[in-house]
């Protein structure tokens, strides 16, 4: 009876790993099937064509930003120092510095994704390789 048990134990312990096993041995195709799914093909390559035109209208939105602040020292010169102008130049450079924390967010989602393997080979050849911010807040593709 003992001799039995024992035998319920190991055929029940063999069939687990055999089960474990054959679970580790399909894993890699379940893998590439969601990774190679039309929907999420489909996805992923519209994200990079969607996320190049948010950068471009980032980077255009904080030039006209950049262009506010300068437009309005320059007509607020002579009174430059009455609370209502400070207030609002204040404002107008927070407006200025969210969106290039924007531009800059973009970019680094972007070229994460540009790497990572699962994604990237999705990405258009037309598309950049990655993307930089110059120090005069210009955007450079790099391919």
């Amino acid at each position: 009876m003992v001799k039995y048990f024992f035998y319920g134990i190991i055929g029940i312990i063999i069939i687990g790993v055999v089960i474990f096993g054959l679970t580790m041995l399909f894993r890699p195709a379940q893998v590439i099937e969601k990774v190679t799914d039309p929907d999420r093909i489909i996805y992923t390559y519209e994200w990079f064509f969607n996320t190049i035109a948010s950068i471009k209208s980032y980077e255009n939105q904080v030039e006209v930003a950049r262009k506010s602040v300068g437009t309005f020292k320059e007509d607020n010169k002579d009174k430059a120092d009455s609370y209502a102008n400070t207030t609002e130049l204040s404002r107008l450079r927070e407006v200025e510095r969210g969106l290039q924390n924007q531009l800059i967010s973009t970019i680094n989602s972007y070229n994460a994704q540009a790497k990572n393997l699962s994604r990237g080979i999705f990405k258009d050849w037309r598309l950049p390789n990655s993307i930089e911010l110059s120090s005069d807040n210009k955007v450079i593709e790099y391919n």
